[in-house]
């Protein structure tokens, strides 16, 4: 590019620089994940290695050379990192890019791979490798790890069309039954509560059970408790991030001050349900406000035959 002039008359050449980091404090993240190197999926394998300076020993001493072997103590946690495709995503693909760095260097997983979950021509979620849409797409049920050794963070605001529909949180459900699953939400906090898993604050008490039993208890004036499972989201944050990493490694019985949402096994999309102040997902019927807006006497606050469905 050419040199400019300024409004004083000096010569000025543009120049590129670098965009901020999404996640300016690296570091403090890579600590807040080091507690998963205790975590201990519920159904795992022992896996043992020959001890060879132990069977030297013993043959040496005994006259029989008889196999010593020990158990071995590896990093048993894998990290699914996933993200959903959509028009408002793309500008996380940068969080992304720096989350995986910081899970890869903290030491915590035997491996680290990343996902990204794209929507198929009939509306189901599939997964690739790439971001590049066109791509080949696989059933995402096959990311389920009946053996709780994997842990799930999906990236995303919880706004695409996918969450709109209600499929990602039903895919959540059946993950999170398995193994830990947590949101990580970019967005920032005070506006949580305005996407498809709204999020409030709460305690999360961890059960002896599968993927390690979660109860939300919200706090006082928060919704009351729904059928489902609640799904932990977190901030790009030290606190928030090893508050979760500590619940999962930790023992049972253990209580953590987060905000989470509910995933559900069959649910009604979040956009259609709809009353007096809410818009539909079909776009029509009840508007959208603050406040709760009175019907006008002999008409319904949901006009389409969907919403009025919903809404009884």
């Amino acid at each position: 590019p050419g040199r400019a002039a300024t409004p004083s008359g000096a010569s000025a050449c543009p120049c590129r620089s670098r965009p901020p980091p999404c996640c300016p404090t690296r570091s403090p993240l890579q600590r807040a994940l080091r507690p998963l190197q205790r975590y201990r999926p519920p159904v795992r394998p022992v896996p043992r290695h020959l001890d060879e300076q132990a069977t030297a020993e013993r043959a040496a001493d005994t006259g029989l050379v008889v196999p010593v072997l020990r158990h071995a103590r590896r990093r048993e946690a894998r990290l699914l990192l996933l993200m959903d495709l959509s028009t408002s995503t793309v500008v996380w693909e940068q969080a992304l890019g720096e989350l995986r760095h910081v899970c890869e260097r903290a030491g915590a997983f035997r491996e680290v791979q990343v996902q990204f979950l794209h929507e198929g021509e009939d509306g189901r979620p599939g997964y690739a490798a790439t971001a590049r849409p066109g791509t080949a797409l696989q059933d995402p049920e096959r990311l389920s790890d009946p053996t709780g050794s994997r842990l799930a963070l999906v990236l995303s605001d919880c706004a695409g069309p996918m969450w709109r529909s209600g499929r990602m949180q039903r895919l959540l459900y059946r993950w999170g039954s398995l193994a830990p699953v947590a949101v990580v939400q970019p967005l920032p906090q005070r506006m949580w509560r305005r996407t498809h898993l709204p999020a409030h604050r709460g305690h999360l008490h961890r059960w002896e059970g599968p993927a390690g039993r979660l109860e939300f208890e919200p706090a006082s004036g928060g919704p009351a408790r729904r059928r489902g499972i609640p799904v932990p989201v977190l901030a790009l944050r030290r606190s928030s991030v090893e508050g979760w990493a500590k619940l999962v490694s930790g023992a049972t019985g253990q209580c953590l001050e987060a905000a989470a949402g509910y995933a559900e096994p069959r649910a009604d999309p979040p956009g259609r349900r709809c009353g007096p102040g809410r818009r539909s997902a079909a776009g029509s019927g009840c508007g959208r406000s603050g406040a709760p807006r009175r019907p006008r006497p002999g008409s319904s606050p949901c006009t389409s035959r969907r919403c009025r469905r919903s809404c009884r």
